[in-house]
């Protein structure tokens, strides 16, 4: 694959990080608890995803990125056997 195609495929795959609002409502609609959804982004401590809901801090696009696509909701990609 050429760096082109690798830089593309980057930036198809990296989500842009949303509100405190929908980053709750998202969590929501998955029916999963604020522990969960730490867990699911790889995060140690589940307080930080509390912040992430009440907008005193944001995930990196990558963490966010992880979470979705670990959910199974990422518009454009979807992982196998996960």
């Amino acid at each position: 694959m050429s760096f082109e195609n690798m830089f593309k495929l980057s930036n198809d795959l990296i989500l842009e990080v949303p509100e405190a609002d929908f980053i709750k409502a998202f969590r929501e609609s998955l029916n999963i608890s604020q522990p969960e959804a730490a867990k699911l982004a790889g995060l140690n401590d589940r307080a930080i995803w509390n912040k992430y809901e009440k907008g005193e801090r944001s995930p990196s696009k990558h963490t966010w990125t992880l979470f979705v696509l670990l959910a199974g909701k990422h518009p454009r990609f979807k992982l196998d056997n996960v």
